[in-house]
């Protein structure tokens, strides 16, 4: 699969999220897009597991709603949330 190109989206925001333990199978994005908002297209992802912990990272362009919001509440749960881009537009 070809990594994504932010330049290819240019309405949204987009953001690495990345998961460690069970925060990785948790439901969380459902949960935070109906509290905040939140709309999400999900870009690219992946799971792995070092040593015996899951790990995950997810490619996410977020819009609409409170994405303040969701940034803090995703980082509660204890998800590391980094911004990749800007929308342009």
């Amino acid at each position: 699969m070809a990594k994504p190109d932010p330049a290819e989206s240019p309405t949204a925001d987009w953001w690495r999220l990345t998961f460690q333990g069970e925060a990785t199978y948790r439901p969380i994005l459902g949960a935070v897009a109906r509290e905040t908002g939140v709309d999400y297209s999900i870009l690219g992802g992946r799971i792995h597991r070092l040593r015996d912990t899951p790990y995950g990272q997810l490619t996410l362009a977020l819009t609409g709603g409170d994405i303040d919001a969701a940034v803090a509440r995703l980082r509660a749960e204890g998800v590391r949330v980094d911004l990749l881009s800007v929308e342009a537009g």
